[in-house]
């Protein structure tokens, strides 16, 4: 009997004229649902019993099956299982290495198919079912991941989102800093093949310093949208726990560039001269070190990371081969804060009126930035 058949048995256990009605709405639900899985995600939906059957019957009367949501985790000591005996909820597997579970989740306007995918390669299989489902590409992706600990053992998440693409002109700085970096990364480009040639990991990393609101995060983005290519941040308070190994197995298999983002790597990375640095300190100094520059170290990446306090920093994370370009990132001169407010079509009295507010002191881009948002508001306010 085929799933549909199968399917069809079950639905048309009631002979009245409007149970049949619905039982059609029903199926035609559960149709485009197993359509959807296979011919747009490219999962076979396997039936074991008539109880799944029933499952995606009642997932499909209760929610729109174009409503997906996604999350991806990775649990070290999860068990495969064909047939899990929970409510509303079983496994698919994929490949060998990879399988999904499903369940309905969520309240009212929430409400959706929840996927979480599990295994090897979960990253991989991640991106090519959120992407199949709702982006064209990769470009606009963002994927957070972290570690995270359960009565279950320990394991990491990854989450994925869109951001906004934020090009190289939005953002403000001093001393021709942009420019140097799309040079680095033309040149880094360009010598794909040499790093091919002699077995070398192809990736590159700068490493942002500088006081707060100077861009360092925002240029992270920039760099994703110049490349054309997705963001990865790591959470640095649940670094301790990741398993880099999974993580950049990961990856590695999705065989995609990415620009990964390890912000305030302060918290993670200090200096191993410090007389009171703590044996958990330097497990993750040692750990970070090895997934910057050693045979662990994901392909086709760009690190970025991002500091305060660059003098905490152990002087070996600062050297070329981890980090090939370290720049300075600070408050702008009146010539560059005037560039920022025409870019925001000020007129040259707001313009002017915006940066007075720095008066006798430097002027910080992410300040400038709200007071010219509050010079735009009130703008608005009287001309209303």
């Amino acid at each position: 009997m085929t799933v549909n058949e199968y399917a069809e048995a079950i639905l048309n256990e009631n002979v009245s004229l409007k149970t049949m009605i619905s039982n059609q709405l029903k199926r035609k639900s559960l149709d485009y649902f197993i359509d959807k899985m296979k011919n747009h995600f490219g999962i076979e939906m396997r039936f074991s019993n008539e109880r799944q059957i029933k499952i995606v019957t009642k997932w499909v009367e209760e929610v729109d099956p174009k409503n997906f949501k996604y999350h991806i985790s990775n649990p070290y000591d999860y068990k495969k299982n064909d047939n899990p005996q929970l409510k509303g909820e079983f496994i698919l597997h994929i490949d060998t290495r990879t399988f999904i579970f499903i369940s309905v989740g969520g309240k009212d306007k929430d409400k959706g198919i929840y996927m979480y995918i599990f295994g090897k390669k979960a990253f991989k299989w991640f991106k090519i079912i959120a992407n199949k489902a709702q982006y064209a590409n990769d470009t606009n992706m963002m994927y957070s991941i972290s570690a995270r600990n359960s009565e279950d053992g320990q394991y990491w998440t990854c989450v994925g989102s869109t951001f906004n693409s934020r090009p190289m002109d939005t953002l403000f700085f001093d001393k021709d800093i942009k420019n140097k970096i799309c040079k680095h990364l033309d040149d880094w480009l360009a010598n794909e093949e040499v790093y091919k040639d002699r077995g070398l990991t192809f990736k590159t990393g700068i490493l942002l310093y500088g006081v707060a609101g100077t861009g360092k995060s925002s240029l992270a983005s920039a760099i994703a949208t110049y490349l054309n290519c997705g963001l990865i941040t790591i959470d640095t308070a649940t670094f301790a726990d990741l398993n880099i190994t999974e993580v950049v197995e990961s990856i590695n298999a999705d065989n995609n560039r990415y620009v990964i983002l390890i912000d305030e790597i302060d918290t993670i990375f200090t200096s191993r001269d410090e007389d009171n640095i703590t044996d958990s300190q330097k497990v993750r100094t040692s750990k970070l070190l090895s997934l910057l520059d050693s045979q662990q170290s994901p392909n086709n990446v760009i690190f970025v990371a991002t500091t305060n306090y660059v003098n905490k920093l152990d002087k070996t994370v600062i050297r070329k081969g981890r980090f090939d370009m370290s720049i300075e990132l600070g408050n702008i001169s009146k010539d560059t804060a005037m560039e920022m407010c025409k870019s925001f079509n000020l007129t040259k009295e707001q313009s002017m009126k915006a940066i007075s507010e720095f008066e006798g002191r430097e002027i910080n881009p992410a300040e400038l930035q709200n007071v010219i948002l509050t010079v735009i508001s009130d703008a608005k306010k009287v001309i209303a």
